[in-house]
């Protein structure tokens, strides 16, 4: 077989290898199915972020380790409770081990779903921006489709800026 044509045959292959490792991987961040990653809960339950009724999803990637994710949560945790009845639900993506996050929320309790990432959930916020591992990182989704990702802690006011426009009316 002549040499370019395995080349070219090599080459196909690893483009098609990559595409298919990436949806695998996080889906079409970009299209409906973003959000069809299945993580498992504290109690090893599997939770599809599509699976839930909102129409904005703000998935917080955060670590127990994370200082600035510790004073972020509580925040994040009025805002879930205040704006559900609007339509939006936050997740939070533990990029941790599953002792260290379970002890962490008996210590800090949220109302909101804590998901544990594995190597995906690693790969599904690099998908989304978070190149460099920042934590926290919230990845906004509207109607399945991600909006834009925020780097480091968020205020209350810049969420309520980006988010609240996107929010059905108070019921």
């Amino acid at each position: 077989m002549p040499r370019k044509l395995v080349l070219t045959l090599i080459a196909v292959a690893a483009v098609a290898g990559g595409v298919a490792t990436r949806f695998w991987l996080f889906g079409n961040v970009d299209g409906p199915d973003a959000l069809t990653l299945v993580f498992a809960d504290l109690e090893g339950r599997p939770f599809r972020l599509s699976d839930r009724s909102a129409r904005v999803l703000a998935v917080n990637f955060w670590a127990s380790w994370c200082a600035p994710c510790w004073e972020e949560m509580p925040e994040l945790d009025r805002l879930q409770r205040e704006l559900e009845p609007r339509g939006l639900r936050i997740v939070g993506l533990a990029l941790d081990e599953r002792d260290a996050v379970e002890a962490f929320l008996r210590q800090h309790p949220v109302g909101y779903p804590v998901l544990l990432a594995d190597e995906r959930g690693y790969a599904f916020a690099a998908r989304v921006g978070n190149r460099n591992g920042i934590l926290p990182y919230t990845a906004i989704f509207v109607d399945g489709r991600w909006l834009r990702s925020i780097a480091g802690p968020i205020a209350r006011t810049d969420f309520l800026a980006l988010v609240e426009p996107l929010l059905d009316s108070p019921r």
